[in-house]
């Protein structure tokens, strides 16, 4: 479902299917992998909106509602 997710590149935010905006604190987290060089970092994107959202169910279980990771390698 991620695909319908639009990326704003000159934003750095996510627009979910219901228009609503999700964006990030800017902060990196790392995700680590097997070996130092395998592991990564990215940045969160949510929004408060999926709190009322009337479709919720159909992005995520996620209590809090829908969070999208972007690789710091993501295009």
């Amino acid at each position: 479902f991620v695909t319908k997710f639009i990326y704003n590149k000159e934003a750095n935010t996510y627009t979910c299917p219901q228009g609503q905006t999700l964006s990030t604190t800017g902060r990196w987290h790392k995700k680590t992998g097997r070996t130092e060089e395998s592991g990564y970092r990215f940045q969160k994107y949510r929004t408060p909106a999926c709190k009322t959202c009337p479709v919720k169910d159909q992005c995520t279980s996620r209590k809090g509602g829908r969070e999208i990771d972007r690789s710091e390698y993501a295009d």
